[in-house]
């Protein structure tokens, strides 16, 4: 429901302010509630005003309430007589967006989770073949948004093929990937990991990461062969699940080999900023690694610094994809739209340049190259780094062991915060006594109250 007031005056100008707010509830989604206030104000008989306006939601989380702000300013279309707010149309080069959100948690003292204000991307589609002007922008900024790069309709299809896996595995009630609330699970849970398994074995999973229109930009961008990294990583995220959200994190610490080793993060379709896509927090991989702590989401690391100011996101659109340096901070946005948001990630680096061996391998919890790539078709993108002279550099455990010795202190606390990092020890370290020693952790942190020991993570 909503309400408009609008007052005229005698030099030609409109003042008005509208107001709304309302309530829903799906099967697959908690109540929602929102209010929305706007003022506006418009010149002459046009239909075009320039408003301020705001929105506040409020929805349960798994454990707390999750509140998000939202503020805009900007010219938006004359609505009809009709009392009901009608949606702003957008003129993108003069509206701008800020956005915030907390995590409002059960105990004082807990970790809150906020997003940061971000400018746009520079979109690079205007020196995609200029293989100087790329290295200069990557070099400068530690990113490269190339808005259109792929065909729309091939990302769509491996979009639609992996919702129908999600589907199956009833994660969603319909092909647009409407997440059920009651499935909600994260990498590295086992739920997670089954479903994974089965969208990893889809040939055209790998072999948009084998893109030409990709590989030839980072061939154009190191001035050298590519190597693509066979282990191409699939991103599931259950929406209106804050705690689920990918933290800001480094990903040097898990790769190694080259730092001039370059991601590919591609969203499986539109992926607007409430679908919760990837900010990067620009010129950030000039430092080397930074200091970090211990946090659910990629690789369980969050770097400490807040990078206040330097953060770049937006809207992403089918075929946009986004590159960064090895070292460039960045982090996911919380999904709060009722779909589940598909991306895969994908690595690339000048092919002569160190590799570490384990980027050889394919993600934790998929399974062998035997059985993935068992049954795929001739030309299918399968042991393409076979018979390259490669050259292999040692993986560095010293940030793991930094991780593990603070979740391990954690946990001991009675800090659920840690149980992210503890899955992977359990799953992925090769040290029997270290694995043995997260699982009985794990278990004894399942037994805890819910909330035991969140305000310990301060001292992470």
């Amino acid at each position: 429901m909503a309400r408009r007031f609008d007052s005229g005056s005698p030099a030609g100008y409109d003042v008005g302010a509208d107001a709304g707010g309302g309530a829903w509830a799906a099967p697959s989604a908690p109540l929602t509630l929102e209010a929305r206030a706007r003022a506006l104000l418009a010149h002459g008989g046009g239909d075009e005003e320039w408003g301020v306006g705001g929105a506040l939601r409020v929805a349960p989380g798994a454990d707390g309430l999750d509140l998000s702000l939202e503020c805009e300013f900007g010219p938006v279309r004359r609505p009809s007589p009709s009392p009901a707010i009608s949606s702003p149309t957008e003129a993108p080069a003069l509206r701008a967006r800020l956005a915030g959100s907390r995590r409002l948690r059960h105990l004082a003292g807990a970790r809150q989770d906020t997003e940061a204000a971000m400018t746009p991307f520079i979109d690079s589609r205007d020196i995609l073949d200029d293989g100087g002007a790329l290295a200069a922008r990557m070099a400068r900024d530690g990113y490269l948004f190339a808005g259109g790069l792929l065909d729309p309709g091939r990302v769509a299809a491996l979009g639609a093929r992996m919702r129908a896996v999600a589907r199956e595995a009833g994660w969603t009630s319909d092909d647009d990937g409407t997440a059920l609330a009651e499935a909600a699970c994260v990498d590295p849970d086992d739920a997670w990991v089954a479903v994974a398994r089965r969208m990893y074995r889809l040939p055209a999973l790998h072999a948009l990461a084998h893109d030409p229109a990709i590989a030839g930009l980072v061939a154009r961008l190191v001035g050298a062969p590519v190597l693509v990294h066979p282990k191409v990583i699939p991103r599931c995220i259950f929406p209106r699940r804050v705690e689920f959200t990918t933290p800001a994190h480094q990903d040097f610490p898990h790769i190694q080999g080259t730092e001039a080793t370059y991601a590919a993060w591609i969203p499986l379709g539109d992926c607007p900023v409430e679908m919760g896509g990837l900010q990067v927090a620009a010129g950030s991989h000039r430092e080397g690694v930074r200091p970090f702590r211990v946090s659910s989401g990629a690789g369980a690391m969050e770097t400490c610094d807040p990078l206040d100011g330097r953060w770049a996101g937006g809207d992403f659109a089918a075929g946009d994809v986004l590159f960064f340096h090895s070292m460039t901070v960045h982090k996911g946005l919380p999904n709060r739209s009722r779909r589940l948001r598909l991306s895969i990630d994908a690595r690339y680096q000048d092919a002569a340049a160190p590799i570490a061996r384990h980027s050889l391998e394919p993600y934790s919890g998929m399974g062998e190259w035997e059985e993935i790539y068992a049954g795929w078709p001739a030309g299918a993108p399968a042991w393409r780094w076979r018979g390259k002279p490669l050259a292999f550099a040692d993986f560095d455990w010293r940030w793991y062991e930094e991780r593990d010795r603070q979740a391990f202190a954690l946990a001991e606390a009675g800090d659920r915060g840690a149980r992210a990092s503890l899955q992977r020890v359990a799953q992925r370290d090769p040290d029997a006594a270290k694995r043995a020693r997260a699982e009985r952790l794990i278990a004894a942190l399942d037994r805890a109250p819910r909330d035991s020991g969140d305000a310990a993570r301060a001292a992470g």
